[in-house]
């Protein structure tokens, strides 16, 4: 009979790696995860493990999207570019009996499905040669509680939690964001860049870790994946005027356990594109993409 001692052994398994866990076991997490969802204190705990940590730290999250842009002449969505996103989050405890968030976001463009920065794109709308400026955006504070997450400020997305699906001993977490903003731009000022008086956002995210981790009190922060879609404006650097379409952008990533996890090559780009996303001891003041590259004109 073959024992994961023997398996180990022969080199059928890797040291480290568990064999698949009973079925009864899987159930047994889910109902004790699903119970835990149901009592407020416990969800909020399961909710701060997820998404960022139940103790005082810093939560870095990567991930690697693809966008391509959608027109009504057009049957078909076009390839544009991807994405690296990177985003930081300062969690802490806070006296009201939730967690006080304080978070940073950047995106940097890259030749589609590649790591390759970008640094002219052949706009196949317009034939113009644009240059892409990075996203950038913070510090945005937010607050995480048992029943929802609250961001302000320049934070585009306000999530709200859809039904959470609790299976096979893992916790799916998804959100959704729809919100219409007035646009900054100037139309007079900046035609090539403007796209109407206001500007639709929508987002649908889902972040998912294993149900034995989120329910145990001595890991702060679970190890989880996520996924996203979203529908966003032309970005202002593409300098779309007013041609109708948007962008639908396809993504997935992981909430890194340290800094030192984040894959070099990745790690590479992100610090020649948005350092000050790797050294953000004098960012106090708020500073977004959109505003400096208004300044520069």
């Amino acid at each position: 009979m073959t024992t994961r001692r023997t398996a180990l052994a022969a080199g059928l398994l890797a040291p480290g790696v568990a064999l698949a866990r009973p079925r009864r076991s899987v159930r047994d997490v889910d109902a004790r995860l699903k119970a835990a969802l149901e009592d407020p204190a416990s969800r909020l705990e399961v909710r701060a493990r997820l998404f960022g940590s139940t103790a005082a730290t810093t939560v870095h999250r990567v991930s690697h999207g693809h966008v391509w842009g959608w027109t009504p002449e057009e049957a078909q969505l076009r390839q544009l570019f991807s994405v690296i996103n990177y985003a930081v989050a300062e969690w802490a405890p806070d006296p009201a009996g939730g967690y006080a968030t304080r978070s940073f976001d950047s995106a940097v463009y890259c030749r589609f499905a590649t790591l390759e920065p970008l640094e002219a794109f052949d706009n196949p709308y317009t034939g113009a040669r644009n240059r892409p400026v990075a996203f950038l955006l913070g510090p945005m504070t937010g607050r995480v509680a048992a029943g929802a997450m609250a961001t302000g400020g320049q934070a585009v997305a306000r999530p709200q939690d859809l039904p959470l699906q609790v299976q096979g001993g893992m916790l799916t977490w998804p959100i959704s964001s729809s919100r219409l903003m007035k646009n900054p731009l100037d139309r007079a000022a900046f035609p090539a860049s403007w796209g109407g008086e206001q500007l639709a956002f929508e987002l649908f995210a889902a972040f998912t870790a294993d149900g034995a981790a989120l329910l145990d009190p001595a890991v702060p922060q679970a190890v989880a994946t996520s996924r996203y879609d979203e529908m966003t404006p032309w970005p202002y650097w593409m300098e779309m005027g007013t041609r109708p379409g948007r962008l639908v952008a396809h993504g997935s990533g992981v909430k890194l356990p340290s800094l030192e996890a984040m894959d070099p090559a990745v790690r590479k780009v992100l610090e020649a594109d948005v350092p000050t996303m790797f050294d953000r001891t004098g960012w106090t003041t708020p500073r977004n993409d959109l505003t400096e590259f208004l300044r520069t004109r």
